[in-house]
């Protein structure tokens, strides 16, 4: 998720200049991204947490987060609604990924370590995608591939919250 959000934090208006846009509204794109995430990202875990528990909402955001990001490759001409779409599914999937160690760990030293993993070693990975997507355009003079790339890590993505082991139950 994070690959795909900062890649897209760091290229997208560079992608739709490329197809024609202004820069004023490529960039307006990652104000509608950003404005739509922070308040899903209230919104989307309190209804998960009313309607059918995390895991499905999870998976559902992450799957709209994908198929957004595949709209952005494909249908420029949509692009807001396509970033109105991505805002809405990276704010609501960030801040569910944020409470999976609380699934996953069964004691709190635990549930620490996985916080630890995720922000330390996670953050630390991820740091580097904006580079190596501007490596890809570089390498191939399109920004098409990094929004491809960016899709393809998106669909990862949701292949491994599929992958996940199911919550522990509680002691």
């Amino acid at each position: 998720m994070g690959s795909t959000y900062f890649g897209l934090l760091a290229w997208l208006p560079d992608a739709y200049v490329e197809h024609g846009w202004s820069e004023r509204s490529a960039g307006f794109l990652l104000a509608a991204m950003n404005l739509t995430a922070i308040p899903c990202s209230f919104l989307i875990p309190w209804l998960s947490d009313r309607h059918g528990g995390r895991r499905p909402w999870l998976a559902g955001t992450a799957t709209l987060f994908a198929a957004s990001v595949v709209g952005l490759a494909t249908v420029p001409a949509a692009g807001y609604v396509w970033a109105l779409l991505v805002g809405v599914a990276q704010g609501g999937t960030f801040a569910l990924v944020m409470t999976l160690p609380l699934d996953l760990g069964d004691t709190r030293e635990r549930v620490g370590a996985l916080v630890g993993l995720m922000l330390g070693v996670g953050y630390s990975v991820v740091s580097l995608s904006p580079f190596a997507l501007g490596a890809l355009r570089d390498g191939t003079g399109s920004y098409d591939v990094v929004l491809w790339t960016c899709a393809a890590l998106a669909g990862t993505m949701v292949t491994l919250v599929t992958l996940l082991p199911r919550p522990r139950p509680s002691s």
